[in-house]
């Protein structure tokens, strides 16, 4: 049993997807899925509400377990010997699957495989397992196996499933916001409020644009907090700027945020710094319609706040001049390189050169 299933697994090892994890599930029968397809988030999730049925169900999450992990054949001596166990090698998101359920409770477990809560061993309940803090023992993987060899023992629950799956590279790109008003469309992901002891994500909603040419005054509100985020849209010889933000009675003052009026600003990070507070708008793209918006809206060409100057660009136009310089001298000291005018005759005498002060 235990050779078959290192060979299993050192298959999945080949499979790669993103923000795609492994799951491992035993103590309960499910349904068997293919190797290489990936696995959706809605199949997993039934997959969990069948277990929940019948089942309590504990899931462990360590958030640096990868398909690689599973190539290390003596770290699983526990979980290799489960039987009946079912191997998902591609499942979408599972950490965001399993929230998206009723959770009973989060808990932890510590180095010695204690809980800080009691399992109630009630079917349809869940239970999430963290097991982060054994990422600082000498053998994570295996000390994942000894916690959860030790917790599934001492649980003495008969109707369970249990699994064992990672969180890494977990992460997802936020759901963009596209907000119209008038002549100005405004979108972007996030905003953010960062002080210096946290970063508040605030939620802005209802764009209202008020004035006309050539100043435009843009107010968003705050949904969580009774501020709001206003700047205005100066349109002058063509082009359209913004020069500074104001929330929460603060000003934030920017440069160089300007496009002409036949294409749209695009930026991956505006951040505004002020005393001790900073605000960051994430992937913001803003555009000014001249004319009245007919038909499907499409932002125009970017004009990025990527400078050509960047630091980057720079430095690699410095290393490629010296690397060329090097090149063309190199070459120029070859080609100068020319055949003596004299020999020595074998038999004759030797030439001698003096060389006089």
């Amino acid at each position: 049993m235990q050779t078959h299933f290192v060979r299993m697994l050192v298959l999945f090892v080949l499979v790669n997807a993103v923000h795609c994890g492994p799951v491992l599930i035993w103590h309960s029968k499910v349904e068997s899925k293919s190797v290489f397809p990936r696995i959706s988030q809605h199949e997993f999730i039934n997959e969990i509400k069948t277990l929940l049925e019948t089942k309590m169900v504990a899931a462990f999450l360590y958030k640096r377990l990868s398909l690689k992990s599973f190539r290390c054949e003596s770290c699983f001596p526990f979980l290799s010997q489960q039987t009946p166990a079912f191997f998902y090698a591609n499942v979408e998101r599972a950490e965001k699957a399993l929230l998206t359920l009723n959770v009973t409770a989060h808990l932890k477990a510590s180095n010695d495989g204690n809980l800080n809560a009691p399992l109630s061993c009630k079917v349809g309940t869940l239970y999430t397992i963290s097991l982060n803090v054994l990422s600082r023992s000498s053998n994570p993987l295996r000390s994942c196996d000894d916690v959860i060899k030790a917790i599934t023992q001492a649980s003495g629950c008969a109707d369970v499933a249990y699994m064992f799956l990672g969180t890494q590279g977990e992460t997802v790109e936020p759901i963009g916001h596209l907000h119209q008003h008038n002549q100005l469309s405004f979108y972007f992901t996030e905003f953010q409020l960062q002080t210096a002891d946290d970063v508040e994500t605030i939620q802005l909603q209802s764009m209202n644009v008020s004035g006309m040419d050539p100043i435009l005054t843009v107010e968003f509100q705050a949904n969580n907090t009774n501020a709001s985020l206003t700047f205005s849209v100066l349109l002058s010889n063509g082009y359209f700027e913004i020069k500074s933000f104001k929330y929460n009675d603060t000003q934030y003052y920017v440069t160089d945020l300007y496009a002409p009026q036949t294409s749209s600003y695009s930026c991956g990070k505006i951040s505004l710094h002020k005393d001790k507070e900073t605000i960051i708008l994430r992937r913001v793209q803003m555009q000014y319609d001249k004319d009245k918006r007919v038909g499907d809206f499409r932002f125009k060409d970017a004009w990025t706040c990527e400078a050509f100057t960047s630091p980057a660009i720079i430095s690699a136009l410095f290393v490629t001049v010296i690397l060329l310089t090097a090149l063309f001298v190199g070459i120029g000291m070859l080609m100068s390189v020319q055949p003596p005018t004299k020999y020595e005759s074998p038999g004759g005498r030797n030439l001698y050169i003096h060389v006089r002060d």
